[in-house]
């Protein structure tokens, strides 16, 4: 996509547009009314849609080196944005960056902090960027860029002094172990060859004297100074540069330095601000200076890309949906056009064999219902198997309890309208009894009620009727256990009703005497 980079300076700002990694130098406006207004019209004629990025490359910024203590979380911010207030009070365009932490003591943060102390030079500009609701990505620095510079040419840790040519001046940008520790920017009006290079010997010379007077370099360090120069300037400063055990040069052609970036568009260029340009558009990092009134319109611009692409992904997302539902429909369609043809060809055959087949004695409904009926009653048959597997698991609990008699049936209802004392005296059915069954005692249409009557006494009696009455409720008992059942006494022992009499001779045992008694179990399908 291609992007809009303005590149500001105290004097003027030029605007250049970046596309296929290709740079296109725009127009240049100066930095009084007439200016402004220009810049304003030219933005109302360009696309509100291409993403701007302001690079700053001012003399006033500020930086400032200082030890914060250790912590972490909201009170770092806090204490960051306390310290930033107290050193830059008068402008907003403020960064912090940390630079790792101390080696002994109290091993506090290494911070550098900096600002742009001139908050009027920006703000026209930004506000005609408003004004057109351009998509503001963010506010950047020539010298904040240098480390990333530093770091794609590969240049030595330690101390590091780097030297760079542009059209608002020479910037001396001096680095420690990779950091940048400060960078300060001298105006050149000079265009002459032999005064820019006098310029720039001059300017290092300042530069290492201040780096020695505040103490960042000791006297006896070796500082590395590079210098991105062009074709026209490269070999007068080679013959001016003198290596000594304290400074040591090293000059980089400007097309070898836009070689080692891949910016072989670039080569030829006289000054570094495409080179920073171009660092900026390929490598963009986090908002140097960030404002949020100048970003209220690229977040807003962020917000419409986000639900366009949003958009994109759910219309495709259903036109492959519906795709897929149209193939599955198809397909879908021929399955069904296929069955409908083979069932036409069985029908087909189904009444050529019915044709073929002689006279039956019944229809085929009818067969088809007796079958029917014949699973049915097979599934639904009742079989005491499961009613005497219960009975069987409840004389294991109950050894004292001896089985005289068995008696099984099936009934249509549950038995509760019946007396069980007449159901214990059912006769048997007769061997020779030859009426057929209702359909509800084989299972029609299901499983009917089953009625078992059980006659047994309790062993070991010696008229101790209190046991005995015991030993055949806890059998009882024992039965029920199972949801399905209704075991009920039908005869006890011993006859315990109130209105009953009660005889005996005390003292005479008979010993013919047995605690008979009758259990009826009813169990509901």
């Amino acid at each position: 996509m291609p992007k809009q980079l303005l590149y500001l300076t105290n004097n003027v700002l030029t605007a250049t547009m970046w596309q296929e990694s290709k740079l296109a130098v725009g127009p240049t406006f100066e930095n009084n009314a007439q200016g402004w207004e220009e810049f304003s019209t030219y933005l109302a004629n360009t696309s509100r849609n291409i993403r701007t990025y302001l690079l700053t490359d001012l003399i006033e910024e500020d930086f400032q080196r200082e030890n914060i203590p250790h912590v972490l979380g909201s009170a770092k911010t806090a204490l960051i944005q306390r310290r930033l207030n107290q050193l830059y009070r008068e402008t907003p365009f403020r960064h912090f960056s940390s630079q790792g932490r101390e080696d002994s003591g109290r091993r506090d943060d290494r911070m550098l902090f900096s600002a742009l102390t001139n908050a009027e030079l920006p703000k026209p500009w930004l506000e005609a960027i408003s004004m057109q609701k351009i998509p503001l990505v963010g506010i950047y620095s020539v010298s904040l860029l240098a480390p990333l510079l530093s770091k794609k040419l590969s240049l030595d840790s330690g101390h590091l002094l780097l030297v760079t040519h542009q059209s608002a001046g020479l910037r001396s940008s001096y680095f420690y172990n990779g950091y940048l520790k400060f960078s300060r920017l001298t105006p050149v009006a000079a265009q002459d060859v032999e005064a820019v290079t006098e310029i720039t010997m001059l300017e290092m010379a300042k530069t290492r004297q201040f780096l020695t007077s505040t103490r960042l370099v000791g006297y006896n360090d070796l500082v590395h100074v590079v210098i991105l120069a062009n074709k026209k300037t490269l070999p007068i400063l080679e013959s001016r540069c003198e290596n000594t055990p304290k400074i040591m040069h090293r000059i980089i052609d400007l097309d070898r330095a836009t070689m080692t970036l891949r910016q072989k568009n670039l080569l030829g260029i006289d000054l570094c601000d495409a080179l920073f340009l171009s660092l900026l558009a390929r490598n963009t990092p986090a908002d140097h200076y960030p404002q949020f009134e100048t970003k209220r319109f690229y977040t807003v611009w962020q917000a419409r890309t986000y639900l366009y692409v949003l958009s994109f992904i759910t219309f495709m997302g259903a036109l492959v949906w519906s795709g897929a539902n149209s193939l599955a429909a198809r397909k879908a369609s021929n399955q069904t056009a296929q069955l409908s043809s083979e069932a036409n060809i069985a029908h087909t055959r189904y009444q050529a064999v019915m044709k073929n087949m002689p006279p039956t004695i019944a229809p085929s409904s009818q067969m088809k219902a007796a079958v029917s009926i014949d699973e049915m009653i097979a599934q639904n048959v009742p079989t005491p198997t499961m009613l005497l597997g219960i009975i069987s698991n409840a004389l294991e609990h109950s050894p004292q309890i001896r089985l005289n008699n068995l008696r099984w049936q099936t009934s249509e209802t549950d038995g509760a309208t019946l007396n069980l004392a007449d159901l214990a005296n059912l006769p048997l059915p007769s061997a020779t009894e030859t009426t057929p069954p209702s359909g509800a005692l084989i299972g029609i249409p299901k499983k009917p009620f089953e009625m078992v009557v059980i006659e047994g006494e309790a062993l070991t009696f010696k008229e101790d009727y209190r046991r005995a009455l015991e030993v055949v409720r806890k059998f009882t008992a024992d039965l029920n256990r199972n949801k399905q059942i209704q075991a009920t006494i039908t005869r006890q022992p011993l006859d315990i009703r109130p209105l009953v009499k009660l005889e005996g001779q005390a003292g005479k045992e008979d010993e013919a005497a047995k605690a008979q008694f009758a259990l009826t179990l009813i169990w509901k399908p």
